[in-house]
């Protein structure tokens, strides 16, 4: 939701864009209210853009001027839009179908669209009231001239086709020129007043409203939303545990939700409604099916741009994650001498310095003027950690031994802080930035502002590891500085510490850059996005989270390595179905997945084949797989996916 807090297009500061919280756009605009959009996916051969439409924007009578963040967790966010005649939160939980609003004041609902008709609801038998008068097919277009319309005084022309201007009940059906039917929930009883402009409430207003679109404008859908429209989640919490003692390669991943009640007189069996939720694609393949959630198979709400969602009943979900068994090493180990000695050969030559260098001398990059950030001294530094690996694993001892001392000399210095562009702790965010981007939002790829930082430590955490792998001594030297750099990527905040390390978790925001909604990470930091939330390369932050396992391993602590392993797993399963686009896949439009079958960056709000750096088919292939280690294994399964790539690319 960083485009309702952070600075647009045209000024600093203002939150005026969009964000996208399942399955709804979202904005919070001063001078209209909370806009939500519930818009089509539109597809060319080069993109998917989700169509930000203002479908249904509620606001106090009056109109609002303040906006803050009152609160915020895993799954849920509230904003709090107040004014000198109330205040309404509007609380926004990532896959809710309703959007929930606490009110106090005289609540007010329009849309870009035109109101062509606003019924009551009976409560008991969910027959709408009865129409005041006749209906003619001119009666729409004549509205849309404004001249035969339902007005606060009643019916003006006996042509209409709409409900009394005043209707009266706590469930309200909508309708509107685009099309679309949306449903209103209250409390308590409500006059609402309306006209094609909009409707208000005639009297003050303290409690709660619901708002949910249906999403094929059928009956049923309808049906199910009443029935379901009492519970609401108020906050949402993501627990992960592995169990080792009875499958220690399993994560279970639970969302819990803490849920609240309308209040009002829908009648109900004597439980308490489950909680309605929607699972997006990959929840769905992951979801344990057990008697705490129940699978519906209407209301198939589109997911933004991340196909279609499966309604669930049910407050507490766990998804089970299958974790890798991967570690700094290949899973199998060459077995002829052959490729034993051709590798062997090209290690020696990619380790080696130029004519007159020391291993000493690979230090040179942490004080260029270009290469000398986080991303390229990172990239250089697990380079020569991959070529340790590899000379280790041939039995090279002298390519192993200046590699590992290359790679050192480029590490300590980012430990210490003795390279040109050091990292200091920001206490404002709790993150570890460099010198130069802190005081300038564009220096370093953005990293002063939280940009990329899975993808440029992800590096650093991958050479670390191999370098405490080796040399304990390394570890004891430098165990702050590490524990500072894994955590400011993956902090599993509260609830873990060493008490041998004077590096507190809850430091630093847990898993900064990860969405555990919607599995895989996003790299944009805290500037606005057009496209809402981005990342380009899945596999730079599946390698963040993969170096977070190894460093984590290696210092001994089994917990924290099986967070990272986690979040490993969501990454990788999230870019399976939402980067990878295999033949006959459901996620994306044909017409998109089978002119790319990678996607090149994925936004919120619009997906693309390009790059950052180019539009190269090529490109966006190469950066949803680069840096290739043995985890990368894990990332491009099934084979006949790695297939159909290469056919794709006639590789």
């Amino acid at each position: 939701w960083t485009n309702l807090v952070v600075g647009g297009p045209s000024s600093s500061g203002d939150g005026l864009g969009t964000a996208f919280a399942t399955p709804y756009t979202v904005s919070v605009l001063p001078d209209k209210g909370v806009v939500l959009g519930y818009g089509e996916v539109l597809a060319t051969n080069d993109s998917l853009t989700l169509a930000t439409s203002q479908d249904l924007i509620v606001s106090l009578k009056g109109g609002l001027e303040k906006r803050e963040v009152v609160a915020y967790d895993d799954l849920t966010m509230t904003m709090r839009c107040s004014a000198d005649k109330g205040q309404i939160d509007a609380l926004f939980a990532r896959g809710s179908p309703y959007v929930t609003f606490r009110v106090d004041g005289v609540p007010s609902l329009k849309s870009d669209a035109l109101f062509t008709d606003l019924q009551a609801v009976d409560a008991v038998t969910n027959e709408t009231m009865p129409k005041a008068c006749a209906a003619y097919p001119s009666c729409i277009l004549a509205s849309m001239k404004g001249d035969c319309c339902p007005q606060p005084s009643g019916v003006k022309h006996p042509c209409c086709s709409g409900s009394l201007g005043a209707q009266t009940g706590e469930v309200f059906s909508v309708a509107l020129s685009n099309g679309q039917a949306w449903r209103l929930y209250f409390s308590s009883p409500v006059t609402l007043t309306w006209d094609s402009t909009g409707a208000h409430t005639t009297h003050s207003f303290q409690g709660v409203m619901r708002a949910a679109v249906v999403p094929s404008n059928s009956t049923k859908d309808a049906l199910m939303l009443d029935a379901h429209a009492e519970a609401y989640a108020t906050a949402g919490s993501v627990r992960v545990t592995v169990d080792r003692a009875k499958d220690p390669d399993v994560g279970i991943v639970a969302f819990d939700w803490q849920v609240a009640y309308l209040g009002s007189s829908i009648p109900r069996d004597e439980l308490e409604p489950a909680l309605l939720m929607l699972a997006l694609p990959h929840h769905v393949d992951a979801l344990v099916a057990d008697a705490s959630i129940g699978f519906l198979d209407i209301l198939r709400y589109r997911g933004g741009l991340k196909g279609i969602c499966r309604a669930v009943l049910g407050s507490s979900w766990r998804l089970a994650e299958p974790l890798t068994k991967i570690g700094f090493t290949a899973p199998r180990p060459l077995k002829e001498q052959k490729h034993v000695d051709a590798i062997k050969k090209q290690v020696k030559s990619d380790v080696m310095r130029p004519a007159g260098e020391t291993d000493k001398d690979a230090a040179w990059i942490c004080f260029d003027d270009w290469f000398g950030n986080a991303y390229w001294n990172g990239k250089e530094a697990a380079r020569l950690a991959g070529l340790a690996l590899v000379a280790q694993e041939v039995g090279d001892d002298a390519s192993f031994t200046s590699a590992v001392a290359q790679m050192r000399s480029i590490l300590e210095l980012w430990l210490e802080a003795r390279n040109g562009d050091p990292l200091v702790y920001d206490a404002t965010y709790g993150g570890l930035v460099t010198e130069k981007g802190l005081y300038d939002h564009d220096a370093d790829f953005g990293n002063g502002y939280y940009n990329d930082h899975h993808f440029h430590y992800g590096y650093l955490l991958h050479a670390a590891a191999v370098a405490v792998k080796n040399d304990a001594g390394f570890a004891a030297k430098h165990r702050r500085a590490l524990f500072a750099l894994l955590y400011d990527v993956a902090s599993p905040g509260s609830g873990h510490s060493l008490d041998s390390v004077d590096v507190d978790a809850r430091a630093f925001p847990r898993a900064r850059h990860k969405d555990f909604y919607a599995g895989h990470s996003w790299a944009s930091g805290i500037f606005f996005m057009g496209q809402g939330k981005a990342q380009e390369s899945s596999s730079e932050a599946a390698n963040a989270y993969y170096g977070a396992y190894l460093l984590a391993l290696s210092l001994g602590d089994v917990a924290l390595a099986d967070w990272c392993r986690t979040l490993l797993a969501m990454e990788v399963r999230a870019a399976r179905y939402y980067y990878h686009m295999p033949v006959g896949g459901e996620v994306y439009p044909a017409r998109f997945a089978d002119h790319n079958r990678m996607v090149g960056v994925l936004g919120a709000l619009s997906t693309g084949a390009q790059t950052w750096f180019g539009p190269s088919p090529i490109y966006a292939h190469g950066i949803q797989i680069l840096p290739v280690t043995p985890a990368t294994e894990d990332l491009l399964k099934p084979p006949s996916f790695i297939a159909e790539d290469l056919a794709f690319l006639d590789v």
